[in-house]
């Protein structure tokens, strides 16, 4: 891999021996990539092969080429970490906690050395977020299409209990998986349709196989009475093809005018080429 660059990086540090431990009252990181201050600790074990660290960030400025347009800015972070530099070079994160705000996201995971690169493994987990929130942190050259789906078609969502995770070796394919709950969704899943307000349910991205189940929610066309969705799912293969299409599976309970209500609309229109309407077939569930 490329080396990282640095324009400076600076400490001040106070080694005890008979604790070996390595004190650090400041160290800071100023990077094209990378920007921060931190304060705490290393210990370091017998032989000097491996360091338990805590540090507390702050000051955050995450700038990774080709991902965000300006500098991503984070309040701070705490880091508990292993490094191991013999036999194997190793980082083992055993938690770092992310906070900006209201956010608060941990993470865990380890970064080991192997022979043609890094061996990733990494999970973080958000207890809740908003679409705005995960709109803030998602790079616009991630998922593309997927994120442009967000932005035209999802208008609200409360997102809990999000877990990610992502495995990569060298040589391999990564693989990501993503799972949450959503609540309060307000969401079109066709643009020129209505949309499904009081939304619940969860949110499973496999790879780049996306699923979302609703396990709540409504939708009714102009004029018409609300129908019941709960169990309607929304399948995209794969996120990665651009302009993928997503395959619906809509399971819908109301009265029937309301019902026709919604095939009579955009985009289905399906009385548009005779002079039948929803109030001439009659009414039933």
């Amino acid at each position: 891999s490329a080396p990282l660059g640095f324009n400076r990086i600076g400490a001040e540090m106070v080694y005890d021996p008979d604790t070996r431990r390595l004190s650090f009252s400041a160290l800071r990181l100023d990077a094209p990539e990378l920007r921060f201050a931190a304060e705490g600790h290393a210990d370091v074990a017998e032989g000097g092969t491996s360091f338990v660290t805590q540090f507390r960030l702050s000051g955050i400025e995450a700038h990774p080429e080709g991902v965000f347009d300006t500098p991503r800015a984070i309040e701070g972070a705490a880091v508990d970490l292993r490094l191991t530099l013999a036999p194997t070079l190793m980082i083992e994160l055993a938690q770092a906690t992310v906070f900006d705000g209201d956010l608060r996201a941990r993470a865990e995971g380890r970064v080991a050395a192997r022979e043609g690169g890094l061996a990733v493994a990494l999970d973080l987990s958000v207890p809740e977020l908003d679409v705005a929130t995960v709109l803030s942190y998602w790079p616009e050259t991630v998922l593309e299409d997927t994120r442009r789906f967000f932005v035209a078609q999802v208008e609200a969502a409360t997102f809990s209990g999000v877990d990610f995770a992502w495995r990569s070796d060298p040589g391999g394919v990564p693989s990501r998986a993503l799972q949450m709950s959503l609540d309060n969704l307000v969401m079109r899943p066709l643009r020129a349709g209505p949309p499904i307000r009081d939304g619940g349910g969860v949110l499973d991205l496999d790879g780049n196989r996306l699923v979302l189940r609703l396990d709540a929610g409504t939708i009714a066309a102009a004029g018409g009475g609300p129908v019941d969705v709960s169990g309607t799912t929304m399948i995209v293969a794969d996120t990665s093809v651009r302009g993928a299409e997503a395959a619906f599976d809509v399971q819908g309970r109301g009265k029937l005018s309301d019902v026709l209500s919604l095939l009579a609309g955009p985009p289905f229109d399906i009385f548009r080429d005779g002079d039948m309407t929803p109030g001439r077939i009659g009414d039933g569930q």
